[in-house]
């Protein structure tokens, strides 16, 4: 997590395929408690915290460019679960707000992620 968000501008290459790792590891139950931290109440959400604001920070208007877009996809598949939508609906961490302004962004992506990952939270 730490290579991806932190090196990210340094090694886009490696911190796209990394993103993308996270998507697929993702579509499985597993995949998605491991990224929720499930069952460590210190550090439960810290992940998806971080790929938030690496999400919300670095946008790009060429998709080609646009090294965190996928996490856009990460999203979708955490608000899958209960677990997931808690974290992103708990106000105290102000993630769904800080992802709400993609819902404006050029990258098609982004948008479309962002738009699932608020649709299946706020059900």
């Amino acid at each position: 997590m730490d290579v991806m968000v932190k090196r990210g501008g340094e090694q886009p290459k490696l911190a796209r395929s990394l993103v993308m790792l996270l998507v697929n590891l993702t579509q499985v139950e597993s995949g998605i408690s491991a990224l929720l931290q499930a069952g460590d109440e210190k550090v439960q959400g810290l992940y998806v915290a971080k790929l938030v604001r690496s999400f919300c920070r670095s946008s790009c208007d060429s998709e080609d460019e646009d090294i965190f877009e996928h996490i856009a996809s990460i999203l979708v598949n955490i608000s899958k679960v209960e677990a997931g939508q808690r974290i992103l609906m708990e106000p105290k961490r102000g993630l769904l707000k800080q992802i709400i302004g993609q819902f404006d962004s050029t990258n098609q992506l982004r948008k479309k992620g962002v738009c699932a990952a608020y649709f299946d939270s706020s059900l």
